[in-house]
């Protein structure tokens, strides 16, 4: 290899499932690769392949001495903060002879407020009507991240982009996680005047997420017909994209790339994220660790750092740490114990104290939940794939204590929540899979009784402000967002199915919600277990009892 050909540049995807998406980033790589002048291992982090540790062993079969990591993020969310410096870490430790550097994502620079100025401009010039800037409102469009940081940078992209080019209005809005909405910023923009309304779709390529939202603006059309409402291009592959992923990799090679700490969420406390505060730096095996082999004993890798931004999480997943599934007997606690409560005692002692030879601790309500889940399936890497929505776990508990209806997808999982509990906080406990009109309209509509099941309690009035619990069946938590989506307003949705079909989607789509507080697990692993878990060790918190109280 060539003195110049020691360098490689590894572009970091995040990944779709979507074809059409998959070949615009394709396209991307190649047109960068023309104009870098090394070799580009395009990579992603999730849903496509080749994972990143494939990217990076290509980048060592090709005998590369300097790798420079580049993710094709737009803002410094938790993929950017915990996943891939997680596996940037972990490659240093195995191939300790090959300088790693690590750039920052794209953020607001002036070729990407450049590139959004063009998108306007050119849906504009494609539109029907003259009308001036000064009634036309844009709206810059993201994705949406639970990362405060991330989603300050759209704001200061939209006043950049309204700075000096003569609009009336530059507004910012988020697709998912976070608010404003699209919908509420699009009735902003018809009250405060606006004649024209350009959407921004604030993505470097196609997929599923630019398509709902261009169905989103587009709806709002029958709602304002008197208001002109375009939908432009997403960023895609054109040159100025291309000038700011080449500044950013000069950045690193001049050893001028740094994130800012100043409004990091692990460093600092905002309020709201109080509980984020301090979270170490962490990535999972669906993610940053994808094609990874798990650790297992003190002798594994275990992906778990402290943040530092000059290789830099979303809080949960909380960690990659696993203990060692060969554990000994503990020698402490006696293995023919037979009295209930000291057995659950001991195994939660068991579960802590692994937890923390492992370096993993955290807080309630969030302990009580994973703890809870660790001791019902025996299975640490819940530790990893638990997730939640902001707020979710005081939303359930409240519920609980006001006594509301818990609804179950299966009788399975309705069996194994303490009914004595919930009655006793005022709450009813509800599954309707197997009754006769569940059954008689499941045949009609083709569908599942666990999805059936649920549409006929939303009917009864049972979903709304209640909490919905799904451990089995992905046709289940389908339906409840597509009730979500209709306008149901349960007090917390728990979508923990497991399987191979449709199960990772449904939870990712689960995920996608802002709307409604939900607490999900990553990946294929779930199940009534897990689901029942979670609402006991709510149950629990709701009554003040402690974590070990047996039923």
């Amino acid at each position: 290899m060539s003195e110049k050909n020691t360098d490689a540049l590894l572009l970091i995807g995040h990944g779709s499932r979507d074809a059409e998406a998959v070949a615009e980033y394709d396209q991307f790589a190649g047109r960068l690769a023309g104009h870098i002048g090394l070799p580009v291992y395009p990579c992603f982090l999730e849903f496509a392949d080749p994972p990143i540790v494939e990217g990076i062993r290509a980048c060592v079969k090709a005998g590369t001495r300097r790798v420079t990591a580049l993710p094709l993020f737009l803002g410094p969310a938790g993929h950017q903060k915990n996943d891939v410096p997680a596996i940037v870490n972990w490659a240093r430790t195995e191939w300790p002879q090959i300088e790693f550097k690590y750039g920052t994502p794209l953020g607001p620079q002036p070729q990407i407020i450049d590139l959004l100025a063009q998108r306007a401009a050119e849906a504009i010039a494609a539109g029907p009507t003259d009308i001036a800037a000064a009634d036309t409102a844009l709206i810059v469009i993201g994705r949406g991240s639970r990362d405060p940081d991330s989603n300050s940078d759209l704001y200061k992209i939209a006043r950049m982009l309204w700075e000096g080019r003569g609009y009336g209005w530059v507004e910012a809005a988020f697709y998912a996680l976070t608010a404003p909405d699209i919908e509420t910023v699009i009735e902003r923009c018809v009250r405060l005047g606006a004649r024209r309304i350009v959407s921004l779709p604030f993505l470097l390529f196609t997929g599923l997420i630019r398509r709902r939202l261009d169905e989103q603006v587009l709806a709002a059309r029958s709602r304002y017909p008197d208001v002109e409402i375009l939908t432009a291009a997403h960023l895609g592959s054109h040159q100025r994209l291309i000038e700011a992923v080449l500044y950013r990799y000069e950045q690193v090679t001049d050893g001028e790339a740094a994130m800012t700490c100043d409004l990091c969420k692990y460093r600092h406390s905002f309020a709201g994220f109080e509980a984020e505060h301090g979270l170490p730096q962490t990535s999972d095996h669906h993610h940053g660790l994808r094609g990874v082999p798990h650790s297992h004993g003190p002798d594994g890798h275990h992906h778990h750092h402290h943040h530092h931004h000059d290789l830099e999480p979303d809080p949960l997943p909380i960690s990659d740490v696993k203990p060692d599934h060969e554990a000994q007997p503990s020698p402490e606690i006696d293995p023919v114990e037979q009295d209930p409560a000291t057995i659950t005692a001991n195994s939660f002692a068991i579960i802590r104290r692994e937890l923390t030879e492992a370096g993993i601790t955290f807080d309630d309500p969030l302990a009580s939940i994973i703890e809870r889940i660790i001791h019902s399936t025996a299975d640490f890497e819940f530790a990893d794939l638990t997730r939640l929505s902001p707020g979710a776990l005081e939303a359930g508990i409240e519920a609980l204590r006001s006594g509301c209806a818990v609804v179950t997808d299966v009788n399975m999982v309705r069996t194994g929540i303490s009914d004595r509990r919930l009655s006793e906080l005022g709450g009813s406990l509800h599954c309707l899979v197997a009754g006769a009109e569940t059954r008689q309209q499941a045949a009609m509509m083709h569908t599942t009784r666990s999805a059936m099941g649920l549409k006929l309690a939303a009917e009864q009035g049972l979903l709304d402000g209640g909490i919905v619990v799904i451990g089995n069946a992905p046709t289940a938590l389908y339906e409840v967002i597509r009730l979500i989506e209709t306008g149901l307003h349960p007090a917390l949705v728990i979508g923990v199915p497991v399987g191979f079909v449709s199960t990772i989607e449904s939870k990712a789509a689960l995920m996608q919600l802002n709307t409604v507080p939900w607490i999900t697990t990553a990946g294929r692993k779930g199940g009534s277990p897990v689901a029942v878990a979670i609402v006991n060790a709510l149950l629990r918190l709701a009554a003040n009892v402690p974590a070990t109280a047996t039923d």
